[in-house]
């Protein structure tokens, strides 16, 4: 009986190993195929979610596989890049070399990093809470340098982020020098174009390390050309 129990328990073990080493292949072949049907520079990290593997790969369904992606240049010409952005795919269906992948569902959220898009707008950003950012900048109103308190509620418009939502507090706005200043750094739209996997953009938000979009989409295939 004892040996029984210990032949099963290492039966057990090889299975677990077989399991979690396909795993780890079948993650970085399906990463590739994302990067190549996507475009990307790099290979994305995937974890397919999930046990046992082998069950999902015979069957070619997967509940959730998770992807993410590091410094993603956007391709809009401004220079943007997304800091992150961590995809969720559910209701998979997958080819067995992941060569076409079936979403059902796929939400991400994508995130630009203060310092990114400060560089692109000419001014400091940082986290106001509540949703907002905070803009730092040096202004100069009736031969004063004044650096008045700038909040901005930034917001989704045709597919641009837009931070024309401000509001100038805490220093007078003298002939209106600071609102006239703003309206030139942060009226323009900033395209968001380029963002892969075919997910549309829902919200916008801020946190502590930086400006979250919020995407989303559905029946969506990706398809390796390779």
């Amino acid at each position: 009986m004892k040996k029984l129990l210990v032949a099963l328990v290492v039966l057990a073990l090889l299975a677990l190993g077989l399991d979690r080493g396909g795993v780890y292949v079948a993650e970085r072949v399906a990463g590739s195929s994302l990067q190549d049907s996507q475009g990307l520079s790099e290979r994305p990290d995937v974890d397919i979610a999930g046990f046992p593997f082998l069950d999902q790969l015979v069957s070619g369904r997967y509940d959730r596989i998770e992807v993410a992606v590091r410094e993603l240049p956007l391709g809009t010409g401004a220079g943007l890049s997304l800091a992150r952005l961590d995809l969720v795919l559910s209701d998979v269906e997958t080819t067995r070399d992941f060569s076409r992948i079936d979403v059902g569902r796929a939400r991400a959220d994508a995130v630009i990093s203060f310092a990114d898009l400060g560089d692109l707008l000419g001014v400091d950003l940082s986290s106001a809470g509540d949703g907002q950012l905070r803009v730092s900048r040096t202004f100069t109103v009736l031969g004063t340098d004044v650096e008045p308190s700038i909040t901005v509620a930034p917001t989704i418009v045709d597919g641009a982020l837009s931070l024309s939502e401000f509001s100038v507090n805490g220093a007078a706005d003298a002939a209106g020098v600071v609102t006239e200043a703003l309206d030139e750094l942060l009226g323009v739209a900033v395209p968001l174009q380029g963002i892969p996997f075919d997910v549309e953009l829902d919200d916008v938000g801020v946190e502590r390390d930086g400006v979250h979009l919020s995407l989303s989409g559905s029946d969506l295939r990706y398809v390796s050309p390779s």
